[in-house]
């Protein structure tokens, strides 16, 4: 029987929107011990999302964490997934695309899921 992703989905999502800067994001990054942030427009939809990867370019760009924007390094056109979505689906779809983290959005952002949860899956 299918799992809906929902099963594995880490809520509550930490979300950002574009124009917060690099150093914001990345306190709120370590204040969670998290890897990602969903970036997200006014109306809670997924515009992007900004990783631990992202943040590694930005140093690489010798960019100022200051002034710089999350917007100026996140991955644009985000993959997202649906709630009711089969777990395993999910995987390959993130295999697919080469990602390590996938929103979980219905008509809104309801969580993230990451190669962490899918471990959690394959563990259980």
């Amino acid at each position: 029987m299918p799992t809906p992703v929902s099963e594995y989905t880490t809520t509550p999502v930490l979300t950002v929107e574009p124009d917060e800067t690099l150093a914001s994001a990345v306190e709120a990054m370590a204040a969670k011990e998290i890897h990602s942030l969903v970036v997200i427009t006014d109306g809670c939809l997924a515009e992007g999302v900004f990783t631990s990867t992202d943040l590694l370019q930005a140093v690489a760009d010798d960019a100022d964490l200051e002034s710089t924007t999350v917007g100026d390094y996140m991955t644009p056109d985000v993959v997202t997934v649906d709630p009711n979505d089969d777990v395993e689906a999910v995987a390959a779809v993130m295999e697919d695309h080469d990602i390590g983290h996938v929103p979980v959005v219905d008509e809104q952002v309801r969580g993230i899921v990451t190669e962490s949860d899918l471990r959690r899956f394959l563990a259980a």
